[in-house]
């Protein structure tokens, strides 16, 4: 039995869903295509969160992450497609056993573990990463590597991944009537993104250990490590929000504590989910001056022109090439239209990750009556796919068009 969360009972039944998930995927795929199935994220490395509640449900904070590792010779596009409907139905199979947990697979090549280069995802897949079926060997061709070798790029990115799931958890909390309360989902949302905050800053100070644990324990350091009295002002008090949801993380007993000590109404919940940007603007700022090569540029806006212009034409036109392959995308009316006019402009996973955050950014003077007009025309510009392009345009609508797009298109987009 393998160790995915601390406590042994949740765990126990953990084991069960993840032996029922992975039983789905090879009933339906023939032996000889699948290679192995390889689990991934927080779990593999034993820090998944998980918690029986009174009626003894399972209910699971974050997801069982696996790749499913293919022949090299089979359509990895179209493999991903059917293993999302796979996902949905591993999903749906594990509530009859009263777990609540979504799964997620995702498609890889064999060769694809040779090819992996320093980042953090393989950093962990090499540290942490557990074949659950098949080939024992298939992670031993990944290349060895150390916190040092990983890449700025990689930790800006994850950062830009979480604002964008924070968009989509702003759509759970405005949609709370004014007596309703939030879930312990929401409350998990808060701790992901104050966790890869930590992870961000930890890449970019050379500082990156693969376990949460490692890194509540190196984040004061890092924060003290970074050279601007201005960064370090703006990040006081964070390394003790990282060492506290942390503990949460690991022993989600505590978020559930947390939660019905709380019993946040829609006002709390919003005053809890903007807490954070003053945190993630001071970082994205500083880490994006570092990537620039720049110093001290503190105009979101400019500092996005600057991401765009320097991104590399064939990462640009590799992004819409998989837009293009995407049947749920290339039906769009309006989807060629968009492309023509940005195909040169940015890749598609570089226009959402930038509109997203300069929309973050806006949104607590949004919530409160002010106008950013300027900041929303720009945004306006640079979504890729417009689903509804018959809605007049606004921040609401622009925040729903971003968190489709990367659910769509760029989440689990495969490797």
């Amino acid at each position: 039995m393998y160790r995915l969360c601390r406590d042994d009972d949740s765990n126990r039944r953990l084991c069960e869903a993840l032996d029922k998930s992975v039983g789905l995927v090879i009933d339906f795929y023939p032996q000889e295509v699948v290679c192995a199935v390889v689990l991934t994220g927080s779990m593999a490395r034993g820090e998944g969160s998980a918690l029986i509640d009174d009626k003894g449900v399972l209910r699971v904070y974050g997801d069982i992450e696996m790749l499913v590792v293919f022949d090299d010779n089979v359509d990895i596009v179209e493999q991903g497609f059917i293993l999302k409907g796979l996902s949905d139905k591993a999903t749906n199979k594990l509530k009859e056993i009263d777990v609540l947990c979504e799964v997620e697979f995702g498609p890889a090549p064999k060769k694809y573990f040779a090819q992996i280069k320093p980042h953090i995802f393989g950093f962990e897949l090499k540290a942490h990463g557990k074949v659950v079926w098949g080939d024992k060997d298939v992670l031993d061709t990944i290349e060895d590597m150390n916190s040092e070798d990983m890449p700025r790029e990689d930790a800006w990115m994850l950062l830009s991944n979480r604002v964008v799931e924070q968009l989509l958890c702003l759509e759970k909390v405005m949609g709370l009537k004014d007596r309703a309360e939030i879930d312990g989902a929401v409350y998990y949302n808060h701790c992901k993104i104050i966790l890869d905050i930590a992870t961000s800053i930890l890449v970019f100070t050379g500082m990156y250990r693969p376990s949460y644990e490692q890194r509540a324990e190196l984040i004061e350091e890092a924060v003290n490590s970074i050279d601007s009295d201005l960064v370090r002002s703006g990040l006081i008090g964070f390394p003790e929000k990282v060492r506290r949801w942390t503990e949460i993380k690991l022993n989600p007993a505590l978020l559930d504590e947390y939660v019905k000590g709380l019993k946040l109404e829609r006002g709390g919940a919003l005053s809890l989910w903007k807490e954070l940007v003053p945190f993630v603007k001071t970082v994205w700022i500083w880490e994006t001056n570092l990537l620039m090569g720049c110093d001290r540029v503190s105009d979101e806006r400019r500092l996005a022109e600057m991401v765009l212009s320097r991104e590399g034409l064939s990462k640009k036109l590799k992004g819409w090439a998989r837009l293009v392959l995407n049947p749920k995308i290339s039906k769009n009316v309006s989807f060629f239209k968009h492309m023509t006019g940005n195909i040169l402009r940015g890749s598609p996973r570089y226009l959402v990750y930038i509109s997203s955050m300069l929309l973050y950014f806006s949104i607590p003077q949004l919530l409160e009556g002010g106008n950013d007009k300027d900041t929303l025309d720009f945004i306006g510009k640079n979504i890729p796919v417009r689903f509804d392009p018959g809605k007049s345009s606004n921040w609401q609508v622009a925040r729903t068009e971003l968190v489709k797009g990367w659910q769509v298109y760029l989440r689990n987009a495969g490797v």
